[in-house]
């Protein structure tokens, strides 16, 4: 009890000094503010003293002759508002006028004051979508995406301008596209930064842009696809990361984006992709296929045309190390080109091994995920259909492995009910070769990926 009275006088003739005139003395009472600000625990006597409003005043524009004493201010409110608690946060961004008057200090032509304000704007928007949005509506992308822009200032102050403009884009829902629009322009032209921190936080903030069909428009309009691609074959898997999950979102959205991604190159890099040792770089890759791979059968077709790709995704299920996450978008993969594909593509499908990997993936996923058993089955019966004309020794081989796939008596009504349908049709011969499959789907699953990709989460997103 003792500590914590003395505590107390401290911080309340901290105050009294901090409020005074004289110069010298008010510093020295900020430095010791700051230095209960960055105790493990926050005291509660600094907020009841009114540590909040003190930062304020001398944020304001009275004080605007006084640089340094601005930068004690906005210092101790970032420190408050960043200490771990979700009152002390709304304790800053409530007070009337401080954000706009953090905002302010962006511009600052004091360089200390307009990183210190770079780095609060950064942390503020960091803690989600409500205050993110208010930031936006007070002006902060554009001033951002001018420091950003700015080679003049420093690598400093790029990087920490970078990473806030990639939370001004974060978090869920996204922000309303025409408040982080100003910021595009800037993040395509940063893809070329020399500097891999400022070049990751560049990747990040586009592929949360990417998440918004506005938002990949904008980005292909700027240029963004190229710069993109190049930095897929980077060695830093920290570039990969993001950058995948762009390419990734573009190919989730319309045909003409999966074309303009395809066309730049992103099949001759996928091979690499799904052999990353990073499991989310392998199913960003995985997902990213299998929805090309629903688009068009021509697109199908240029898969098959690339010799390593298809083997590597059958290699891969086959592995038992790959984790499930990465499994299930490779069954899709397979399931997808099947189902997509003419006759033309099945049957370098089945040439490849696809019909045997799709029955053994079929028997491992039976009991976990009934949307994937199902797509697998919906695969192999397709492929069979194919093959029984033109391989009836190979057909009749996997007829019979498929029957040794039976599922549990115990498990899943619809995927059982599949299971006998399709066991039953391709038993029968029935069907006609070549044509696409478009048979009833009980459980009202579809045969393409549901792109369910690591999220910051990220919440939003969270980066790795």
């Amino acid at each position: 009890q003792a500590e914590h009275f003395a505590s107390d006088e401290v911080v309340r003739q901290t105050f009294r000094v901090a409020k005074c005139h004289i110069n010298g003395l008010r510093s020295r009472a900020f430095v010791v503010l700051r230095k209960l600000v960055d105790a493990e625990k926050l005291p509660v006597a600094l907020l009841e003293q009114g540590v909040v409003p003190l930062g304020a005043r001398y944020l304001g524009p009275a004080y605007h002759d006084d640089p340094v004493l601005q930068l004690q201010a906005l210092w101790l409110l970032g420190r408050v508002a960043s200490s771990g608690a979700s009152e002390h946060m709304r304790a800053v961004v409530d007070h009337p006028g401080v954000l706009e008057q953090i905002v302010r200090h962006l511009g600052s032509g004091d360089a200390n004051l307009s990183e210190q304000a770079v780095w609060a704007v950064g942390n503020i928007a960091g803690d989600g979508a409500p205050l993110r949005d208010r930031l936006i509506r007070v002006g902060a992308v554009p001033v951002v995406a001018a420091m950003v822009d700015d080679s003049t200032r420093g690598i400093s102050l790029a990087r920490n301008a970078c990473w806030t403009l990639s939370n001004l884009c974060r978090s869920k829902p996204p922000p309303e596209i025409d408040g982080i629009k100003p910021a595009i322009p800037t993040l395509v032209r940063t893809l070329r930064h020399h500097d891999s921190e400022v070049l990751i936080d560049a990747l990040w903030a586009c592929s949360y842009v990417s998440e918004q069909e506005d938002g990949i428009e904008l980005l292909v309009k700027c240029g963004a696809v190229p710069l993109v691609m190049v930095q897929l074959t980077s060695s830093n898997l920290q570039v990969v990361t993001p950058a995948t999950r762009v390419l990734g979102n573009l190919c989730s959205s319309t045909h003409d984006h999966t074309a303009l991604a395809m066309n730049s190159g992103l099949l001759q890099a996928m091979p690499s992709l799904l052999g990353s040792p990073k499991r989310s770089i392998q199913k960003e890759a995985a997902w990213t296929l299998s929805n090309i791979l629903a688009d068009d059968v021509k697109f199908v077709n240029m898969v098959l045309n690339q010799s390593q790709l298809i083997p590597t995704v059958i290699q891969l299920l086959s592995t038992g190390t790959v984790a499930y996450e990465v499994r299930k978008e490779l069954i899709w993969c397979l399931a997808n080109a099947s189902e997509t594909g003419s006759a033309t593509e099945r049957a370098g499908l089945i040439a490849a091994g696809a019909t045997e990997a799709l029955i053994e993936a079929f028997q491992s996923v039976t009991s976990r995920d009934s949307r994937v058993a199902s797509a697998a089955l919906e695969g192999v019966e397709v492929l069979l259909e194919a093959m029984k004309s033109s391989d009836k020794a190979r057909f009749h081989a996997n007829v019979d492995a498929l029957q040794e796939c039976a599922p549990p008596d115990d498990g899943d009504t619809a995927v059982s009910n599949r299971y006998a349908r399709v066991l039953g049709a391709v038993m029968d011969h029935s069907g006609s070769d070549g044509d696409r499959h478009s048979g009833d789907d009980e459980d009202g699953a579809q045969p393409a990926a549901d792109g369910d990709a690591e999220s910051s989460d990220a919440g939003a997103w969270l980066r790795p």
